[in-house]
């Protein structure tokens, strides 16, 4: 389970944005409410999140909670990656 509690300015090109990751719906929550919504995004992930660096590509791919971290970035993955692309600074 993932979440994301977009911000208004987010965007490729976005200056100025931020993403906070948080363990959890109720953490995603509390974060939401005293965050700045045009500039800081909340991202709750459930649980531990694979370790990329001991991991095969496919199996960071095909878990959940790095799929969810790598589309709410934007920017890509692998040979593909591109910063520029990023919805966040």
């Amino acid at each position: 389970m993932s979440d994301l509690i977009e911000c208004h300015e987010a965007g490729r090109g976005s200056t100025g944005t931020e993403l906070f990751i948080v363990e959890g719906e109720s953490a995603a929550e509390s974060v939401s409410a005293v965050r700045n919504d045009h500039h800081q995004a909340v991202l709750g992930l459930q649980g531990k999140i694979r370790n990329a660096l001991t991991s095969s590509a496919e199996k960071v791919l095909a878990d959940p909670q790095c799929a969810a971290l790598i589309g709410t970035l934007g920017a890509g993955h692998g040979s593909q990656i591109n910063p520029a692309d990023c919805r966040y600074e």
